[in-house]
């Protein structure tokens, strides 16, 4: 019985055996797929299809051309350093797989971009603001010896439009296209295009060379006008934050300098209630003579109908003069109304309903009577 029972342990044994070195190969064979994977796709050695390889090889530049990008700006940000195009293209330009990462500039001289090119021939178009930080990598096209085009644009609020213009000195600009929200919203042929905007946002111009290579523009659009300024354009004085004590009226502007404004917009409310006025153009004067507060509350509108922001002033005017009800002099009194000892003048009641009393003055005036 106990041989029977070892024979079968010994079956057993075996069979475990087996099935644990079945798993360990299926383990291996795992792992070797996953290297071999990831070896392929991160770095490029295996030649799958020159179609597939190709394309991620371009991917995997773009990528890591973003991080060293990312990796540049926080660098700077953490230090407190100015991050220039400049300085971002020279560390661009010190990784080993990077050729050449050249700064364009645009015709007054300021840096435009940073054409990028890496050993493998891929290159890319970098956008960087340096006052925002703001960054946009874009593909443009393989290295065959031909050039790259270079696209400027703005937008212009007289026009409400994005006017573009392109450049390539080999092949020429066979056409300017507009993308907004990741669509094309117009396409225009030529090196010269304007689009007409309705929208606020983050407008892309993308402009295409007859090589087929590519450049890029990111133009950021406010429809929000600026609100207008108010100003006291009076002469007259200013006392505790009140004018009117000099008698002269309040005389208030309300302007901007934006072209495209068509409207001034004002309303008051305090002691003088007036709903919402429209003035045609760029300025609307106000003149205030009634005494109390007026809230004045501004705002402008352009061709297209589009409001600025809110702008609000109070203006305090006072031309009415404090009362006193009533003056009391106490003192002992002899004849005819005359006071024979020292006498105490005081002043009640005063007030002034707008401005308030500021404080209580008074003088002598000496008199001469006959003996």
């Amino acid at each position: 019985m106990i041989d029977k029972i070892k024979k079968e342990f010994k079956t057993s044994e075996k069979g475990i055996t087996m099935v644990s070195l079945v798993v360990m190969i299926i383990i291996l064979i795992i792992l070797a797929l996953i290297t071999i994977g990831t070896i392929t796709g991160r770095l490029g050695i295996i030649d799958i299809s020159t179609e597939v390889a190709g394309t991620y090889g371009t991917e995997q530049n773009r990528s890591r051309l973003e991080a060293v990008v990312e990796d540049t700006i926080l660098s700077y940000d953490i230090v407190g350093d100015k991050l220039t195009t400049e300085k971002l293209a020279e560390e661009i330009e010190k990784e080993d797989w990077i050729k050449k990462a050249e700064v364009r500039v645009d015709e007054e001289g300021n840096p435009n971009d940073i054409l990028v090119e890496t050993e493998d021939g891929d290159n890319f178009q970098v956008e960087y603001d340096e006052e925002t930080g703001e960054k946009h990598i874009h593909e443009v096209g393989k290295s065959d010896g031909e050039s790259f085009p270079e696209v400027e644009a703005e937008y212009e609020r007289e026009s409400t439009s994005i006017k573009a213009k392109a450049y390539d000195k080999d092949t020429g600009i066979e056409k300017i296209e507009i993308i907004y929200g990741g669509e094309v919203v117009g396409t225009q042929e030529g090196d010269t295009a304007e689009f007409k905007v309705s929208k606020s946002g983050t407008y892309t111009v993308k402009a295409t060379a007859n090589s087929g290579k590519v450049a890029y523009t990111t133009v950021r659009v406010s429809m929000k006008l600026r609100a207008p300024t108010i100003r006291i354009t009076s002469q007259g004085e200013i006392q505790n934050g009140w004018y009117g004590g000099d008698g002269i009226p309040v005389e208030v502007t309300i302007s901007t300098e934006d072209k495209t404004v068509t409207e001034v917009h004002y309303m008051l409310r305090g002691v003088i209630q007036q709903d919402d006025t429209s003035v045609p153009g760029q300025e609307a004067r106000i003149t205030i003579e009634e005494a109390g507060r007026t809230i004045i509350t501004g705002y402008t509108k352009d061709r297209a109908g589009n409001e600025s922001e809110y702008v609000t002033q109070d203006v305090k005017y006072d031309n009415i003069k404090p009362r006193i009800d009533k003056i009391e002099a106490e003192g002992e009194k002899g004849n005819n109304g005359w006071f024979i000892s020292d006498v105490i003048v005081s002043a009640e009641k005063a007030e002034d309903v707008n401005s308030g009393v500021a404080g209580y003055y008074y003088f002598v005036e000496f008199v001469k009577t006959g003996v």
